[in-house]
């Protein structure tokens, strides 16, 4: 650089030196010291070594960076935006407007022509005889010709002037006709317009009709987007379009995306914990509600949690009273738990439980606990006048069964969850076993901290050396909230878990061999087999794409100009007189033809469910103008179509895309593999860049992070921070490749439980009735 810059100043001084020579006449003499003081500086500036010394290795980065800079700048490059996600939740309100704004343009159907053509076929055939005037014959054979001027100066009235006149050059004009005669004439067209026939209008209305339904169906949905596990989300993915050197010109730009769900290793325990929880609400709460506004059911399970929660040996509520409350708690929960099912079908095949289990499988203490607890917390609640509302009890359950999933999920309770699954609690459960069942909820109560012995199994269970039997200082573990729900946490765990092994068995070509599937830690098969199933029973789908087809409105005519003569001329003389004859035939025939052409800019495609991608083309633009040779061989050759698109020009700027898939509404995230290119418009098999020229290029990339650890030793010869700017410039041309993964989080609805989700025998997707 310093050579360089020697050399620019030498030839400045010599031109200040010829400047200042022209300005004052010196002498050669003069010149030549003149123009040596002037240079001397820069010549010692040349001879001198650089003030700083650079560093290969740097330098050499620095060029690698400007060869892959230069590389993408040659090609261009089509960029894809990490994806945005809405929910189906927030898309209420844009599918109610756009159903609205459709439903208004049902009535508003009109005719219309999108296309003319007009043909004209003409013909004249005319006959004209010129007379010379001669008064006699002259001497010799010689004739006097008659100028033609003046020949058709003599017959040009007797012409037809209606269509056709004589030009300059006394050729036969023919002028355009009219399409139509003029009104009133005899054969003239009515003045009403032309019309459809009655059949083609209804057919017509039909199709607007269908298209107005099936732009509606898209905006809704497909019936599979709302069964249970599928949600329908908007991917919104925006693409940066910056034409190169090479592609300025005759090319369109191509983006193809192919999209996976995100099945991380906690997907397993995250939703097998939602789905228990969500199971638990919906068979709980009905009965719950019932419970803490009803004054008997109340006053039961106050007796009986007092009785549970006594602080000495003898009991603070007689024996008798208290086994009167556990009956009659026992005989009202099957009448009003679950609540009476809709009449309708419904997408739940059935409960985790009936309502004739559930005092007997949840046990009449816990439910009493649960009763009082509810109470206490939201009865002195100011929103809970004159009673307890369900949405407020759904939502004291679903906070408390939070704590009691955390509970189970410390070191000391993962014992439970190994020996649940030797227990059969499933099948126990099915087949009535009451008192197994009742055996095997005193010893999870037991190892929660302490035997409930105010539960009748419990009492003929525990022996009189166990540690409830103290006095304890404050209410045991068993006697709470949690506890109670910790145990129906199990409960619903197990028959979960048979009926996800008996839905996996049912998608699965092989047997299932990786339960169980509950418990805070699964095991690694048991995730994998549970990641297999998912991706076999909710496959993603591209639902819909957007924009489908971008169309751009041309106003398009096309006119034709055909044209033949003939013409014969017969001459004789006799005598004194002489006579020219001459026929003429003209015809022509005229092509008109406009419509209404469409330039699709924008072009959407799916290859298989979960592939899709749009191709992008230039907008309709003038052609350049040519000149020289090109230029001639275009005015004696014409263009064809081929080489009015590779003309055209692909606008820079970003490109709104948008797709709507439909997916499992489980998954956390998605993972999009992004593929772009150019195509010649011409000859769309010629893409650039090549595979091969995109591997280059990333190798590359990673030879630049390498230099850069190798730099690490001299960083400190140049400003603070320049490598790691080097290295940020790298991953800035590393994001203008062709081949990117992008990541996008999707939200999440959990609003469904896992006896709805692994359920696919009610085929009915008409709407459930929750309540009234």
């Amino acid at each position: 650089m310093n050579v360089l810059h020697a050399g620019r100043c030498l030839r400045r001084a010599a031109a200040v030196g010829c400047l200042l020579a022209a300005a004052a006449p010196l002498n050669a003499g003069e010149l030549g010291p003149l123009l040596k003081k002037l240079t001397a500086p820069f010549e010692a500036v040349h001879r001198e070594k650089p003030p700083i010394e650079t560093d290969p290795c740097v330098d050499e980065l620095a060029a690698r960076l400007e060869w892959i800079e230069h590389r993408i700048n040659t090609h261009g490059s089509i960029v894809a935006k990490q994806p945005d996600v809405w929910g189906q939740s927030r898309l209420t309100r844009h599918r109610y407007e756009y159903e609205e704004q459709l439903r208004r343009q049902l009535d508003r159907f009109e005719e219309r022509a999108h296309a003319a053509i007009r043909r004209s076929d003409q013909q004249y055939l005319g006959m004209a005889l010129a007379l010379q005037a001669a008064a006699g014959r002259r001497r010799g054979d010689d004739l006097v010709a008659v100028p033609k001027a003046s020949v058709v100066n003599q017959i040009g009235d007797l012409l037809p002037s209606g269509n056709e006149g004589l030009g300059r050059d006394g050729q036969l004009v023919i002028s355009r006709s009219a399409p139509f005669s003029q009104p009133g004439l005899p054969g003239a067209f009515p003045e009403e317009p032309i019309g459809l026939e009655p059949t083609l209008h209804l057919d017509h209305l039909s199709r607007y009709l269908q298209h107005l339904h099936a732009l509606r169906r898209v905006n809704e949905g497909d019936d599979s987007a709302d069964t249970p596990g599928y949600a329908l989300n908007l991917i919104r993915v925006p693409v940066s379009i910056l034409p190169g050197s090479l592609t300025r010109r005759g090319y369109g730009g191509e983006i193809t995306l192919t999209v996976t769900p995100h099945l991380d290793d906690d997907l397993l325990p995250r939703t097998f914990r939602n789905l228990v929880i969500n199971d638990l609400v919906d068979t709980i709460a009905p009965a719950l509600t019932h419970c803490v506004n009803d004054a008997d059911c109340l006053r039961w399970a106050r007796t009986i949690d007092q009785q549970r929660g006594r602080t000495s040996q003898h009991s603070a509520v007689p024996q008798q009273s208290f086994m009167a409350a556990i009956e009659s708690l026992g005989q009202r929960l099957p009448a009003i738990a679950p609540s009476p099912p809709p009449i309708t079908k419904s997408r739940r095949a059935r409960l985790p439980l009936p309502g004739s289990q559930l005092a007997d499988v949840a046990g009449i203490g816990p439910m009493a606990r649960l009763i009082v607890a509810t109470h206490t917390a939201l009865a002195g609640h100011p929103v809970s006048r004159p009673c307890i509302e369900f949405t407020d009890i759904r939502a004291f359950l679903t906070s408390e069964l939070e704590a009691a999933c955390d509970f189970l999920a410390v070191p000391a309770q993962r014992e439970i969850w190994q020996e649940l699954a030797g227990w059969r609690l499933a099948e126990l459960i099915r087949g009535r076993q009451i008192a197994a069942v009742d055996a095997i909820r005193c010893h999870a109560f037991r190892q929660f901290g302490a035997v409930d012995l105010a539960d009748p199994a419990a009492e003929r269970v525990a022996g009189p050396d166990d540690c409830c039997t103290a006095e304890p200082v404050a209410r045991p573990p068993c006697q709470t909230t949690t506890a109670a729900l910790a145990w129906a946490i199990l409960v619903e765990s197990a028959l979960l878990d048979a009926r996800l092994a008996e839905d996996i068995a049912a998608t699965t070509p092989l047997p299932c061999l990786a339960g169980p599937f509950f418990g805070p830690v699964p095991s690694p098969e048991a995730r994998t087999a549970f990641a297999d199933y998912v991706q076999r029973r909710w496959p993603i789908r591209v639902f819909a794409l957007d924009p489908v087809i971008d169309e751009q409105n041309i106003e398009e005519s096309f006119a034709r100009r055909r044209e033949a003569q003939i013409a014969m001329a017969v001459a004789f003389a006799s005598g004194r007189t002489s006579a020219q004859a001459l026929n003429r035939a003209t015809r022509r025939l005229e092509l008109d033809m406009a419509t209404v052409a469409l330039n699709r800019t924008a072009v959407g495609f799916t290859h298989g469910a979960d592939t899709f991608g749009w191709r992008f083309a230039p907008r309709v633009q003038p052609p350049p103008t040519r000149t020289g040779l090109a230029g001639w061989a275009e005015t004696l050759c014409g263009t064809s179509s081929d080489a009015d698109l590779a003309s055209r020009c692909l606008e820079p700027g970003i490109r709104e895309c948008a797709a709507v898939i439909v997916m499992p509404s489980f998954i956390p995230g998605l993972s999009f593999d992004v593929h772009t290119n150019w195509y010649a418009l011409a000859h769309p098999k010629d893409t650039e860049p090549d595979l091969h020229d995109t591997v280059k290029l990333a190798r590359a990339v990673a030879a630049v992070r390498e230099s850069a650890v190798a730099c690490q030793a001299c960083r400190h010869r140049y400003a603070d921070g320049l490598l790691a700017q080097l290295l940020r410039r790298a991953d800035q041309l590393e994001q203008e490749l062709s081949l990117q993964t992008l990541a996008a989080k999707v939200p999440l609805e959990n609003t469904a439980g896992g006896f709805e989700l692994f359920d696919a025998g009610i085929t009915d997707l008409a709407p459930d009735l929750a309540g009234w």
